[in-house]
């Protein structure tokens, strides 16, 4: 969405932060950048392997994932035309 945006953006892991800047770009998430908070450990679990969290169950952070990749996809293709 940053780029669709035309923003340039940090390789982070910190998803709340990331939100926080497609708004500041003028972009909506679906959800308030700090909705996305519980998500960030499952970016590091999944890049890292070694580390855990339970802060959100893998159900839970599916629907969210779902829910935003919805939402960027509506966004790419509304832009597209």
């Amino acid at each position: 969405m940053l780029t669709l945006l035309r923003q340039d953006f940090p390789r982070t892991h910190q998803l709340t932060e990331l939100a926080r800047l497609v708004v500041d770009a003028g972009g909506t998430p679906p959800l308030a950048p700090e909705e996305y908070l519980p998500l960030t450990p499952f970016a590091v679990e999944l890049r890292y392997d070694d580390v855990e969290t339970d802060l959100m169950t893998r159900e839970q952070a599916g629907r969210v994932a779902k829910q935003t990749l919805d939402w960027a996809t509506q966004q790419v293709d509304k832009a597209a035309g």
